[in-house]
């Protein structure tokens, strides 16, 4: 499990209650997802390198970088995939970036956002489910970014094209 933490209330000065909760079940998805990955890669005798905390999770083959992210539903927590993808684009000085996101798909605005960071970077982010992550892992490339898997509020689940991206480039509006 989590880390345990302790949050004490105090309710209008008479007493206080300790509850312990768990840490989101969020980052021990997140590490399961990780496991998975680095058992996929050892069995399959590929070579890696293990991120770390405050880094990428690993570097495959020394040119795939590839995140995990464990959230089983969209939402809130997705905003911060922009961040971290521009996070690691400047760091790595790189113009392609991997997220293996499997459970869930991301919202319309998230996808937006990367789109508009693909186009001010000059970069690729590809969101990956497992077969995707296989397929990379087995040499296979995304010469053009697939469509994002999104989620449209009452409307369920659509792909969110590339096309503005490379039409834009074609005639350099």
């Amino acid at each position: 499990m989590g880390k345990r933490y302790t949050n004490t209330t105090n309710i209008g000065g008479m007493a206080e209650i300790q509850t312990e909760y768990f840490a989101s079940t969020v980052h021990q998805n997140g590490r399961d997802l990780e496991k998975r990955v680095e058992n996929h890669l050892l069995s399959n005798h590929i070579k890696f390198q293990p991120g770390g905390n405050k880094n990428i999770d690993f570097i495959i083959d020394g040119d795939i970088y590839l995140d995990c992210v464990a959230t089983s539903q969209s939402g809130s927590i997705d905003d911060k995939l922009a961040t971290k993808c521009f996070k690691y684009l400047k760091k790595y000085n790189i113009n392609e970036i991997y997220i293996l996101h499997p459970y869930s798909p991301i919202e319309k605005h998230v996808a937006e956002h990367l789109e508009h960071l693909e186009k001010t970077m000059n970069s690729k982010i590809h969101m990956l489910n497992w077969p995707d992550f296989v397929y990379i892992c087995n040499g296979g490339r995304f010469d053009t970014r697939k469509p994002y898997n999104i989620v449209v509020a009452g409307k369920g689940i659509k792909n969110h094209k590339p096309a503005t991206i490379k039409v834009s480039k074609f005639f350099k509006l």
